[in-house]
């Protein structure tokens, strides 16, 4: 595979980006793709068959909770309050959920 990059294909990369080039920047920019590309070169030339595939360096282990409401603060000893009791105590609602005033109006 060949390492060199022409000017075209950096200019047309530039364009996929969206972004505006001089002639100084160009040319720079076509000699750092190329040293990328013979970086990439030499990583096809390693051995890698004994090595096994991974997504990430550190063998990291999803340690999120279930996503369950908590009371906080001077609440937390506190009992939970039934659904019906807030909604009992709301201006405004729907079956069983506060009604609000909308934040998002479509102006047609």
């Amino acid at each position: 595979m060949s390492n060199e990059i022409n000017k075209d294909e950096v200019r047309r990369i530039a364009q996929l980006a969206n972004i505006g080039l001089d002639e100084d920047e160009t040319a720079k920019l076509q000699k750092e793709m190329e040293s990328v590309l013979e970086y990439v070169g030499t990583l096809k030339e390693m051995n890698t068959d004994n090595t096994q595939p991974t997504s990430h360096t550190i063998n990291l282990v999803n340690v999120s909770r279930k996503d369950a409401g908590i009371l906080s603060g001077p609440r937390k000893n506190l009992q939970s309050i039934e659904q019906g009791k807030f909604l009992d105590q709301a201006p405004e609602k729907h079956k069983e959920f506060f009604k609000t005033h909308p934040i998002f109006v479509s102006k047609k």
